[in-house]
C-alpha cells in the first residue's frame, strides 16, 4: 500500500528505521499486545467463546485497517495464534496449522506469496499451487467485498471452489453524519472538491490537473490535493493557480483529515493500481465519489453514489496481469507513454464534464451524497462485524 512506503520515506521514519528503533517499538508493542490477548482469552475460554487471531498492529498497520479491525471496532477481542480457534489472515497465511480465512486486500492472487511468489509472473506460474492451497481443509475461505475479486477467482480458478468465498461489509465504514444532515445548497458556488492521495503518480494527480485547468465554470469551487510528493516544478506551475490547494503533510494527522473531509464536498479517488481507503472515507461523509474503472471501482459507487471514469489500463485487467507487465513500475511506465501519446485523453475530457456537473448541479451532488451515507450504513464496522462473526463459526463447523 503506497501510503506504507510513503510512510517511510518521511525523514523521522528513515532515521528510526536507520537506529532500529521502529523494530524496537514494534517488538514493545507487540508483547504487550500477546500478554492483552492471553488475558482476554482466559475470559473467553472460561466462557467458552469463539477466539480468532487476527495480526498483530505494527508501524506499517495501514491506518485504515488499525482504526477499525483493533480496539473497540474489532468484531470480538483478538487471541494470540497458538489458543485461537481460527485465524484471519491479510494476503497471505501466517501458518496452516489450524482453520483459517484469507482476506486478499490487493487481488485475489495474494495467496501466492507464501509460496515465494512476489512479481506477477512468477504468481501466475503458482496458480495449481494457489488453488491446491484453497482446496486444502484447513483453508476455510477467502474473504472479499462486493467487488471485481470474484471475478478474478472465477478466471483462475473456476468455479469448482467458489463455495469458499465469503462476502462480507469490506468497506468497514464508521459513518460520520445522519443522513438527514445532508443539505442541498440551492447555489452552484464554492463546491468543495477533496484528493486525498498516498501518491502522485500511482494517483494520477497529473491527469487530474490536466482535467481541472480545462473547466471553464467554476463558479468559486476550490480542489485540494493533500498528497506529499507532488514533483516540486509541478508546485511551481500551480502557485498561481486559486482554485487547486495543496497540502504536502504526510501522513496526515486525525485532526487534519477529519478537517479536510468535513469540509469538503466530493471526493476525487482516482488510481493506476489499487486504492480505496480514501474513498471509503469520503463515503463515511456522505462524498459523491468520483473514480476510475479498474477492479473496486464499481463496488465503491454500488449504491450509485459517483462516477467512473473510463480509462484505458487496469494493472490488475484479466488475461493481461501476469502476462503483460512484471511490476507496478513497469506498468506506469507503459502508463505514462500512452499518455504523452493522447490515449488518456478522453479520461481527461469525461473527468472535466463529470466535474462540471457535478459545480452545475446541487440536486446531483444531494443525491450522490446520500446514496453514499446510506452505502456507508450498509457497509458500517457494526454490520461487517456481524457478518464476520457468521464467517469464523460457519469455519470452525464446517470440516
Amino acid at each position: 500500500m503506497s501510503i506504507q512506503i510513503t510512510r517511510s520515506n518521511k525523514l523521522i521514519h528513515r532515521i528510526q528505521a536507520k537506529l532500529r528503533l521502529d523494530k524496537a517499538y514494534d517488538f514493545l508493542s507487540q508483547k504487550y499486545q500477546k500478554y492483552q490477548r492471553q488475558r482476554s482469552h482466559r475470559t473467553l475460554s472460561s466462557q467458552r467463546a469463539l477466539t480468532v487471531y487476527y495480526h498483530l498492529q505494527s508501524l506499517n498497520t495501514h491506518p485504515y485497517i488499525a482504526e477499525r479491525m483493533y480496539g473497540d471496532c474489532a468484531p470480538l477481542a483478538w487471541s494470540n495464534y497458538p489458543e485461537a480457534d481460527v485465524a484471519h489472515f491479510l494476503q497471505k497465511p501466517e501458518s496452516v496449522a489450524k482453520p483459517y480465512f484469507i482476506e486478499p486486500n490487493d487481488q485475489i492472487l495474494t495467496p501466492g506469496v507464501y509460496f515465494g511468489a512476489s512479481k506477477p509472473f512468477e504468481i501466475i506460474k503458482r496458480l495449481d499451487d494457489i488453488k491446491s492451497l484453497i482446496a486444502s481443509n484447513n483453508f476455510k475461505g477467502l474473504l472479499i467485498g462486493e467487488d471485481g475479486l470474484e471475478d478474478q477467482f472465477v478466471h483462475y480458478f473456476g468455479t469448482e471452489l467458489i463455495h469458499k468465498l465469503y462476502k462480507y461489509p469490506q468497506m468497514r465504514c464508521i459513518p460520520r453524519k445522519k443522513i438527514n444532515e445532508i443539505k442541498c445548497h440551492a447555489d452552484q458556488n464554492g463546491r468543495h472538491f477533496l484528493f486525498l492521495a498516498s501518491d502522485y503518480k500511482l494517483k494520477a494527480i497529473d491527469l487530474l490537473i490536466e482535467s481541472w485547468l480545462t473547466i471553464r465554470r467554476l463558479n468559486g469551487a476550490i480542489l485540494t490535493i493533500a498528497c506529499s510528493n507532488i514533483p516540486a516544478k509541478e508546485l511551481d506551475k500551480l502557485r498561481s493557480v486559486k482554485s487547486i490547494k495543496i497540502i504536502k503533510e504526510a501522513p496526515l494527522s486525525a485532526k487534519t483529515k477529519k478537517a479536510l473531509l468535513s469540509n469538503a464536498d466530493i471526493s476525487i479517488c482516482l488510481t493506476h493500481v489499487d486504492g480505496g481507503a480514501n474513498a471509503w472515507e469520503g463515503i463515511e461523509y456522505g462524498h459523491p465519489i468520483v473514480t476510475n474503472t479498474y477492479h473496486r471501482s464499481d463496488y465503491l459507487t454500488k449504491n450509485q453514489n459517483g462516477i467512473v471514469i473510463d480509462f484505458p489500463n487496469q494493472f490488475y485487467r484479466l488475461g493481461e496481469y501476469g502476462f503483460r507487465f512484471n511490476s507496478i513500475e513497469d506498468y506506469m511506465a507503459n502508463v505514462e507513454s500512452e499518455m504523452v501519446q493522447g490515449r488518456y485523453d478522453l479520461a481527461k475530457v469525461s473527468l472535466a464534464e463529470k466535474i462540471q456537473a457535478y459545480i452545475d448541479s446541487p440536486e446531483l451532488v444531494y443525491e450522490h451524497s446520500v446514496k453514499s451515507l446510506q452505502l456507508a450504513y450498509e457497509q458500517s464496522v457494526a454490520k461487517s462485524n456481524e457478518r464476520l462473526l457468521e464467517i469464523y463459526r460457519e469455519g470452525i463447523v464446517k470440516p
